[in-house]
């Protein structure tokens, strides 16, 4: 059975640079298992080359669930619509979820993102973040026990 589509997996690498290198937007198309197939930028072990999602998913247990979640929500939402889905994550960036359908059926996905919307309040933005590493690093000091205090 022929799509009438001819393409390579190197062809597709293609296209998703290219849309990163015009937009600054990581791609990356997921199996319906959620796992990656083809992704750029791909996902770095070095702290400073990871992007923003990666880093504070990496925090906490607490974080990543919150991340999981939206995308999740997002997939459940593009799966019964067959539509393309925008979101606003927990952290105020936007996401863009796009199904890739064959003859009817959701057979994988396209997720991009994040991306900084105007409209995020930066101040509560970095409040969240810098809540989530406190957290992690169990690092909230009670007042009676404060090393500091005089």
């Amino acid at each position: 059975m022929s799509l009438g589509i001819n393409i390579t997996q190197k062809e597709v690498e293609s296209v998703l640079e290219k849309f990163y290198k015009a937009t600054g937007i990581s791609v990356c198309i997921y199996d319906l298992g959620l796992e990656p197939v083809i992704e750029y930028p791909e996902k770095s072990t070095k702290l400073e080359e990871k992007n923003f999602c990666d880093v504070v998913q990496d925090l906490s247990f607490t974080t990543r669930y919150k991340c999981l979640n939206c995308i999740n929500k997002a997939i459940d939402q593009v799966c019964q619509s067959k539509e393309p889905y925008i979101y606003k994550c927990h952290f105020g960036f936007i996401e863009i979820v796009i199904p890739i359908i064959i003859y009817g059926d959701v057979v994988a996905y396209v997720k991009t993102g994040p991306i900084r919307s105007n409209s995020s309040d930066k101040y509560e933005f970095v409040g969240m973040c810098v809540m989530d590493i406190i957290t992690h690093y169990d690092l909230l000091v009670d007042e009676n026990n404060d090393p500091f205090r005089d």
